[in-house]
């Protein structure tokens, strides 16, 4: 297939990684998501894998979801494809670690940060910049407080600013820090291990142990009785609310709508039944 946008390097070696090829920015779009998708589903399963690297070319690791594939005819394949790539994430066996060398912002930055490990160089930005369109970002809501404080959460979905690789290690969105030139050095970290440790840390995923509660929330809909969700609207002013149900896994990952939002450019949640 022509024009891919998504590849696989060192597929059979014990740390493989995917590569975002979209540059400059790595926006993802719907079909990008899908080819994220396929790309952890080919290498799951593996037994041999000790850890998968995803990392991307050009100036950011990645800018975010295409605001174009916000509107009401493309919103609901967005959705699947986004959410489709965080299930498998989170199912998957082996230990993720983001390569993150430039900005890491929108979902981009909720990519990064639902991997096992990331790895950030020094010219490395994160960010949620959602509240500037009086959007809200689910993910980074359901799952930021697990690894960063509340009141550091709220904060950065609040006010929508980007900090520095320094900060995101010291509040704990990275892990490590280094120059871009040294990143490659901690993949082949993980690739000489010897120890066991990546084998033993692959059963103690964040999905697995440290975010139970939005992801069931995340997969009620679709893998519980199959009935298909309720969906309402929010303001963006209820953003309280809002980020109480999604941290509860009481509503699923979607869209919040605000008022100041460009005309057709819609956020959902997609709550149980019981809520509504």
């Amino acid at each position: 297939m022509t024009n891919r946008t998504v590849r696989i390097e060192d597929a059979d070696e014990p740390v493989a990684r995917i590569v975002l090829d979209r540059p400059p920015l790595n926006v993802l779009t719907t079909a990008m998501l899908e080819e994220l998708a396929e790309a952890i589903d080919s290498l799951a399963g593996r037994t041999d894998l000790k850890a998968v690297a995803i990392a991307a070319e050009g100036k950011a690791f990645s800018a975010g979801v295409d605001v174009h594939d916000h509107v009401d005819e493309k919103v609901r394949p967005m959705i699947a494809a986004f959410h489709g790539v965080f299930r498998r994430l989170a199912d998957f066996e082996s230990v993720t670690v983001a390569v993150v060398h430039g900005p890491a912002l929108g979902g981009g930055c909720e990519l990064a940060a639902f991997c096992d490990l990331v790895l950030a160089s020094d010219a490395a930005r994160f960010g949620q910049p959602e509240i500037d369109l009086a959007l809200f970002p689910p993910i980074a809501a359901a799952a930021f407080p697990y690894f960063v404080n509340g009141k550091k959460t709220l904060e950065l979905l609040l006010t929508g600013e980007a900090i520095e690789a320094r900060e995101a290690e010291r509040i704990g969105l990275a892990n490590r820090v280094a120059p871009a030139e040294e990143l490659d050095a901690g993949i082949a970290a993980l690739r000489s291990d010897r120890r066991g440790h990546l084998a033993v840390a692959a059963s103690l995923t964040i999905a697995e142990y440290l975010l139970p509660g939005w992801l069931v929330g995340l997969r009620t809909h679709q893998e519980g009785l199959g009935q298909p969700p309720t969906e309402f609207t929010m303001t963006a002013t209820n953003s309280e609310r809002v980020a109480s149900m999604v941290s509860s896994g009481a509503v699923d990952l979607g869209f919040v709508e605000g008022p100041d939002a460009p005309q057709g450019l819609r956020h959902r949640l997609v709550g149980v039944d019981e809520l509504v």
